[in-house]
């Protein structure tokens, strides 16, 4: 267990390591529970805050925000991994060259490992090339009562959703999340690679924003609606939501 720590300005290139994965922490091959902590303000080539790689780590109550990747996941990078992610906040981080994910990377290669991620927010995050909040490659994860707002896509138009990227024959499921104010699209499939599709169930989604490229399927669940979620004060990272909110007891 690590935990009740803060993580700051490390910094990993492919000058000074073989594996340059992981500004703040890299997890390889093993399954630690980490809780309670603070990383932020670190560099990587992959996963400029959190690196997990071929583990089913537990991830519980972090706050990732200020981390930089030279490449994919700029947050949070899972890799080859069934990590279970709770409260977790990603925010303010970017990747600087020719990246996707700057919030967080899951690319797990029909490994049959996917993650699960809930009660989580990511939320400010800006990508030079690919996805702004959440770039998802080869995998099935499944996100519950989690928020991705108002993150920024990079310059490539194949992979540059301001919310969610999928490729590749992936197949998240989304279930009482929103996914909004995000740059467009909200959530895009990769034009490239075998057809994606993603399931959606009472959750807020842009629906004008949703850019299939004619390779992906969405299929909507029920309870799925379209507004303003209303949060409290979003400008200052409060997302609580106000009482005139329509997501109070949907």
């Amino acid at each position: 267990v690590l935990k009740n720590f803060t993580i700051q300005n490390g910094f990993i290139s492919d000058e000074v390591s073989n594996l340059p994965n992981g500004g703040g922490i890299s997890v390889n091959n093993a399954s630690p529970v980490l809780k309670n902590l603070i990383v932020k303000n670190n560099i990587a080539h992959y996963g400029g805050g959190i690196w997990v790689s071929y583990s089913s780590s537990l991830l519980d109550s972090i706050k990732v925000f200020n981390n930089a990747s030279q490449s994919h996941g700029g947050g949070v990078y899972l890799h080859f991994s069934n990590s279970v992610l709770t409260n977790i906040e990603c925010y303010s981080n970017s990747t600087v060259a020719g990246g996707n994910g700057a919030g967080m990377m899951i690319f797990n290669r029909r490994s049959g490992q996917s993650p699960t991620i809930i009660g989580s927010i990511f939320h400010n995050n800006e990508a030079d090339y690919g996805a702004g909040g959440v770039a998802i490659n080869t995998t099935d994860p499944q996100f519950f009562q989690s928020t991705i707002f108002n993150n920024q896509g990079g310059s490539q138009e194949s992979q540059n959703a301001g919310g969610i990227h999928i490729g590749f024959g992936s197949s998240p499921v989304i279930n009482s999340c929103i996914i909004n104010g995000n740059s467009s699209g909200q959530i895009l499939f990769d034009s490239e690679g075998d057809p994606s599709s993603i399931s959606i169930q009472y959750s807020l989604v842009e629906l004008d924003s949703i850019v299939t490229n004619d390779n992906g399927t969405v299929t909507w669940g029920d309870g799925n609606i379209d507004v303003d979620p209303l949060f409290v004060d979003a400008d200052n990272n409060d997302f609580n939501l106000t009482i005139d909110s329509r997501l109070i007891d949907a």
